[in-house]
């Protein structure tokens, strides 16, 4: 690791270099038999996310958390666009 020039770089290496250890240390938990769960999962983007989320929460007493927020992404709320398209047709 080098020394940065200024105050800025040396803030921002130490952020990726925090966020890069958490990195690894989720997958080593997320590789742990605790965090395994079921394999009846369906395949999709929603489901994918949720699975990850289950193996993490399996894997809660290996990380020692008292709380976790999970954010997952699920789109095709916003009808607006096609509003407005069939308003300009």
């Amino acid at each position: 690791r080098s020394e940065a020039n200024s105050v800025f770089g040396e803030t921002y290496s130490q952020v990726v270099e925090k966020a890069v250890s958490g990195a690894e240390e989720l997958q080593a938990f997320l590789d742990a038999p605790e965090a395994q769960v079921s394999s009846g999962w369906p395949s999709g983007t929603v489901a994918d996310q949720l699975k990850v989320v289950a193996n993490i929460i399996g894997a809660r007493r290996l990380t020692d958390s008292e709380r976790d927020i999970f954010f997952v992404r699920y789109g095709g709320w916003d009808t607006h666009v096609s509003t407005v398209v069939a308003a300009v047709v």
